[in-house]
């Protein structure tokens, strides 16, 4: 992992979700793009469109992702990080997209609002759409949610998971600077299921060096049995894969009412299948 996206709103939300970047560039050597996008109609006074005053109402914004960036670096932790900021006109899924694509990141780090569960935080969100929709992983962290270190990852699956090397190796990383492993999580919604042994191999072989370990669970409420194993096992994150009617999209379609609305405050880190040529 050697280039970290960070697009931020100035909100709380997305500063925590920037010290979250910052602590894994800390321990990658990772460098962090920090990215602005300005709406096309942000700064136009009266809807009437004028030229110097949207720049000069970009230049401000320009400046004041100079100083955030400024302020890190000023932190003995973050002195050595290379940073790189950068404000752009348009809007914030593809903007952040085409950026990603051009300067060959590895992980974009976003916020979510946190306020109405998982389901709520991402779905609908700039967030959720780069989720389900860039091949680059994406980590979601809530306003509230802290880097903790030595715990386990949930690793929600289906079996379903046909990942790059890319996309192993920014996984790899990502566990290691959490000095963390995987539970891998199958929940089996009939109660006379049993694990397959073939689909646990096939994975096993994928994740490879990563250390894991699979769990089964029997439920027919996979939200609720996942919700359940994360607060057993305090587990510090979540992984998922955001496959097409994968367990990603299902969680993310779940009432606010159902599982997950405690655990609002645990990053997601959302992986992707490797697209077929």
């Amino acid at each position: 992992m050697t280039q970290i996206l960070v697009p931020t709103d100035f909100s709380k939300c997305a500063q925590n979700a920037m010290t979250y970047a910052f602590e894994i560039a800390r321990r990658s050597g990772a460098s962090v793009h920090l990215l602005h996008i300005v709406y096309p109609t942000e700064g136009v006074d009266n809807s009437v469109y004028q030229a110097v005053w949207v720049d000069t109402y970009i230049a401000e914004r320009e400046q004041k992702l100079k100083e955030i960036a400024a302020d890190y670096l000023a932190s003995e932790p973050y002195s050595k990080i290379n940073v790189k900021t950068s404000v752009s006109v348009g809007f914030p899924a593809s903007n952040t997209s085409e950026y990603a694509q051009e300067n060959n990141i590895d992980l974009i780090v976003m916020g979510t609002t946190g306020a109405t569960g998982l389901s709520g935080a991402l779905w609908g969100s700039t967030t959720s759409v780069l989720a389900s929709k860039t091949q680059i992983p994406v980590l979601a962290v809530p306003e509230k949610s802290i880097m903790r270190v030595g715990g386990k990852f949930a690793f929600t699956t289906d079996f379903n998971f046909n990942p790059s090397a890319t996309m192993l190796n920014s996984l790899r990383s990502f566990i290691h600077v959490h000095l963390s492993s995987l539970d891998v999580v199958h929940v089996l919604q009939n109660a006379d299921d049993r694990p397959n042994k073939a689909f646990e191999g096939d994975l096993s072989a994928k994740l490879g060096d990563i250390p894991h370990q699979f769990h089964y669970l029997h439920d027919n409420d996979v939200t609720q049995a996942i919700n359940n194993f994360v607060e057993a096992t305090e587990a510090i994150g979540l992984v998922a894969t955001g496959h097409k009617h994968g367990l990603l999209e299902r969680i993310l379609y779940r009432s606010t009412s159902g599982a997950l609305v405690q655990h609002a405050n645990l990053p997601v880190l959302v992986l992707h299948d490797e697209i077929k040529k």
